[in-house]
């Protein structure tokens, strides 16, 4: 398993792999964390920051400096009404203004 910091060379791949998918296999992070870290700039491959669906190659240099600082949110709870269609124990159909 990959740390949160370091530094590594991609190997062993069969066949072109997108930067996050790679990430993801390789760390107990989701893709989604993944695709946060990266677009704050925390991956760099072979040196220059890419997007989550850039392709990943043997030999690319691959590093990383996650933080949890990039996985913070500051949402705030707020009391707006909600069209309640049907609800029960395991789920709810809500019909909701588009966007929200």
């Amino acid at each position: 398993m990959i740390e949160l910091n370091s530094e590594f060379i991609a190997e062993d791949l069969e066949e072109k792999t997108r930067l996050d998918v790679l990430l993801a296999n390789e760390t107990d992070w989701t893709r989604s964390q993944i695709k946060l870290q990266i677009s704050a700039g925390k991956v760099l491959v072979n040196g220059k920051s890419q997007k989550a669906g850039f392709l990943i190659k043997n030999g690319d240099v691959i590093k990383i400096s996650f933080s949890k600082d990039v996985l913070e949110i500051n949402a705030e709870a707020e009391n707006i009404p909600l069209d309640i269609v049907y609800e029960d124990d395991d789920f709810a159909i809500i019909n909701k203004p588009q966007g929200m």
